[in-house]
């Protein structure tokens, strides 16, 4: 699948803190970060936020070439959808 800008990753998270906030929300994951497909030159960013940085911006290289991800037990990966909306979604935008 091809990285569209709007795609979702969500985490689940190694550390003790996220998985008491799992439990207690219910959630499967603890995190999340938007993913931005730049045309021009087809490079991907994310943007989450972090407690230390608030909302910051990653290159994807970056993340995989410093294997952040070895910081989750798990990550999903979910495509944007704009296809079906309702008009119940659209005037909430």
């Amino acid at each position: 699948a091809q990285v569209q800008s709007g795609d979702i990753l969500l985490f689940r998270s190694k550390e003790l803190g996220s998985k008491m906030q799992r439990v207690l929300t219910g959630s499967d994951y603890d995190h999340v970060a938007v993913m931005i497909k730049y045309p021009s030159t087809g490079h991907i960013q994310i943007f989450e936020s972090l407690r230390a940085n608030g909302v910051s911006k990653w290159n994807w290289s970056t993340f995989c070439k410093k294997k952040w991800y070895e910081n989750y037990e798990k990550i999903t990966y979910r495509k944007l959808n704009l296809y079906g909306q309702t008009s119940e979604f659209k005037d909430r935008e």
